[in-house]
């Protein structure tokens, strides 16, 4: 029988194995001393990046509490119909976090020289460049939802239209999101990110479970986050303070 030829990942995956092979081979007079691990050093990395992980996670638990709100509250199918709102809403807030993504190693670097000036200049210039990209999704979609959900769906759908616009609506007032929080973290002020978070988890929460039950719908949970998202957003942005 004719022999099977490996697929490109186990080729990969048998250079990679390869190549290790050989630098400890060739490097085997390095060790590693714990000795000269510097805890100070350590404590902050490790302070850092936990507050980090802290705000990833409080990010998840904001979307994901709408979804437990709407099964307690609601109906389990009116959680498909979240879903279809939050697809839109998720595809702008990507836009969003990609335009301000990679400013984060040349902020930290200008926060090291104290270069306050050179920071504001690049946080006006992305700012710009992250409304030239958001705000035309943003237009597209609060106008074009209707024919969306038509053609997608089908005119049984037409119910989510709204909720779509609402739900995209705010990256209107406050598209530099993203934009703010990198800056927050490159110039060392990342527990101020993590406070506004928690803010904003605490106020989506108590709002959401009043528009859900004054509303006896889904869109209840939208209100919340909209609304939440809109009076934090001013305080998020006051406190840069370059």
């Amino acid at each position: 029988p004719p022999r099977s030829t490996p697929s490109n990942s186990s080729a990969a995956s048998d250079v990679y194995k390869r190549q290790c092979v050989y630098s400890f081979r060739r490097l085997d007079f390095l060790k590693i001393d714990y000795y000269l691990i510097s805890k100070k050093a350590f404590k902050k990395i490790f302070k850092f990046s936990s507050i980090l992980y802290l705000c990833k996670i409080i990010g998840l638990l904001i979307y994901n509490t709408d979804k437990i709100l709407i099964s307690i509250f609601l109906n389990v199918s009116s959680i498909t119909l979240y879903e279809i709102s939050y697809k839109f809403h998720q595809l702008v807030r990507t836009a969003n976090n990609l335009s301000s993504s990679a400013i984060l190693p040349l902020m930290s670097s200008l926060n090291s020289k104290n270069d306050n000036n050179k920071i504001k200049e690049i946080f006006f210039r992305v700012q710009k460049y992250t409304i030239v990209l958001v705000l035309p999704i943003v237009i597209s979609i609060i106008i074009f939802a209707k024919y969306i959900i038509l053609y997608w769906l089908g005119p049984e759908y037409n119910s989510v239209v709204f909720p779509i616009q609402l739900f995209v609506s705010y990256f209107i007032y406050n598209c530099s999101l993203a934009l703010v929080g990198q800056i927050l973290v490159a110039i060392d002020k990342v527990r101020y990110t993590l406070n506004y978070r928690i803010g904003i988890a605490v106020g989506n929460l108590i709002l959401s479970i009043i528009f859900i039950i004054l509303t006896k719908n889904f869109i209840g949970v939208i209100w919340g986050t909209v609304i939440s998202s809109c009076i934090g957003y001013p305080i998020y942005l006051s406190l840069i303070h370059i």
